[in-house]
């Protein structure tokens, strides 16, 4: 079930929507909501704001006839950036080592090896064009099909097959250029 068919089930009992489902969906997709929005605007926390801001839209919009919450929610995250674009309130200029997260591993070694690899990634993907980056991230790293890929950046599925194959191509190249091999 997704949240929105939850909340309006609890709504129509006439049950205020439980903070459980709500903890529930953000434990689900905060992550990825995250993630793509930090790719979007290049800031820490900034890309929070954006997640912030969606799942208070999220619990606005129980009537919303949608299937999907993840992809709603990201489409909602893109909009947000939108906005703030509009409103120039935000700068996109940030460190790289602010938003690079580190998992418990027991192995040290092991741990500063995949940062190195995740902040070499990261950084390469910031240099790539904002549809590019956007296409990639989405779909290595929010699993997201390329059919609604293709709908949340409004192109064809073709075009997006097209960009996802160019930023593999650009991330090896950068790889390359920079001596990390493939």
């Amino acid at each position: 079930m997704t949240f929105f068919k939850f909340a309006r089930y609890l709504d129509e009992k006439g049950e205020a929507v439980k903070p459980n489902a709500i903890e529930r969906a953000y434990r689900l997709y905060a992550g990825e909501a995250y993630l793509h929005s930090l790719a979007m605007c290049k800031n820490h926390n900034t890309a929070e704001d954006i997640v912030s801001e969606a799942f208070v839209k999220a619990l606005l919009s129980i009537n919303v006839q949608e299937t999907n919450f993840k992809l709603w929610l990201l489409k909602v995250c893109k909009t947000t950036w939108i906005d703030m674009c509009r409103r120039n309130r935000f700068v996109s200029e940030t460190s790289i080592d602010e938003y690079v997260d580190i998992q418990s591993v027991d192995d040290v070694l092991l741990n500063i090896i995949r940062e190195e690899e995740r902040r070499i990634i990261t950084s390469a993907l910031l240099t790539f064009p904002d549809i590019c980056r956007e296409a990639v991230t989405l779909f290595y790293f929010n699993d997201i099909p390329q059919t609604d890929i293709a709908e949340l950046l409004n192109m064809s599925p073709g075009s997006v097959r097209s960009l996802i194959y160019r930023g593999r191509r650009l991330l090896a190249e950068q790889l390359k250029e920079e001596h990390y091999g493939l």
